[in-house]
């Protein structure tokens, strides 16, 4: 597991898609928005995302430290959802997985914040 990474963390992303690795990537803020395109092109799905470490972060084109350093957090430590926002049918609760067109299926308890 990269440097930084948790095993809390690998279960975390494991499974995801490259899309949404990126997407993932994206919403850590307007700063981390390039590194969508990274993760696209490099292929980084869940379980390589949770092996990268600060080198290979650096030779895939995040330049900025201080991003790597934050994206190593975001990996050893994944934010968990508080039981307002989960929903009880998603194997990963968070709730940007969702779109508004699925809203009305999800549970009254899990349609709060939604976009």
């Amino acid at each position: 597991m990269g440097a930084g990474a948790s095993a809390e963390g690998a279960a975390t992303f494991d499974g995801m898609t490259k899309e949404e690795v990126a997407d993932e990537v994206a919403g850590m803020g307007k700063a981390f928005e390039p590194y969508k395109e990274v993760a696209l092109d490099n292929d980084i799905d869940g379980a390589t995302l949770a092996d990268l470490t600060d080198t290979d972060l650096e030779e895939i084109g995040v330049e900025k430290g201080l991003h790597r350093k934050k994206i190593l957090a975001k990996i050893a430590s994944p934010s968990k959802p508080d039981a307002a926002t989960r929903c009880g049918g998603c194997p990963r609760a968070d709730l940007w997985r969702h779109r508004s067109s699925r809203r009305a299926a999800l549970p009254p308890h899990a349609r709060t914040g939604l976009p």
